[in-house]
């Protein structure tokens, strides 16, 4: 255990990384009635302030995301919802009340719990607006109709058009993670809004990849 543990630790994987192993690990043997000598230490770590995009950033972003990359950027710049929530919204979430997150099939919200994001409503209309595709009710499907899991691809391609610098192009962890951290909770209308709300925000950043540690 101890050797596997440094090998972790030797291929760089995050101190919080190898706590939660530590402990899966020590769980298991405990259960397992083996006692554990030496007593492995603790692997500590801090939680550093995420990194946001600046105004600029955003600004070029936006000006050169396709169609409907735009208004998957601006759902997540407005909303602070997950990856995997961006991935299985459908229009049946688009409420007037917010942006409803939900179970959908075998998919469920992290903690099983169903909430409404509050959003400006204009960001509601321009998402019903949206062209649908007949197979699918998923806001941001694949051009067959299927959840998408490569909107960090569409992050990255977007900001390789708008000469933003490969190692800042994530959506994190997720490096949905991406835009949230900049979002005015639901409040303005605008890019600019949101990054000028992103203090009063970051504590309530949602996205578990979406924001960068070092």
């Amino acid at each position: 255990m101890l050797l596997y543990l440094a090998d972790r630790k030797a291929r760089s994987i995050s101190p919080r990384t190898l706590e939660n192993e530590r402990i899966r690990l020590c769980a298991f043997l405990k259960h397992a009635g083996l006692k554990i000598e030496p007593k492995i230490p603790k692997f500590k770590s801090i939680v550093l302030k995420p990194e946001i995009y600046t105004q600029a950033e955003l600004d070029a972003i936006f000006a050169e995301a396709q169609p409907r990359d735009f208004w998957l950027f601006q759902t997540a710049l407005k909303s602070g919802l997950r990856l995997q929530e961006l991935m299985f919204l459908t229009f049946d979430d688009l409420l007037d009340s917010g942006i409803r997150v939900t179970a959908h099939g075998d998919w469920v919200p992290k903690d099983h719990e169903e909430r409404i994001v509050k959003v400006p409503k204009s960001l509601i209309v321009s998402l019903r607006n949206l062209s649908r595709i007949e197979t699918s009710n998923l806001v941001f499907p694949t051009q067959t109709g299927t959840e998408n899991w490569h909107m960090l691809r569409s992050l990255k391609r977007t900001a390789k058009r708008a000469d933003i610098p490969e190692d800042r192009a994530w959506m994190q962890q997720v490096p949905c993670q991406f835009l949230h951290h900049s979002a005015p909770c639901g409040n303005g209308d605008s890019g600019r809004d949101a990054a000028d709300g992103s203090q009063q925000c970051e504590v309530n950043a949602s996205l578990h990849g979406s924001a960068r540690r070092s």
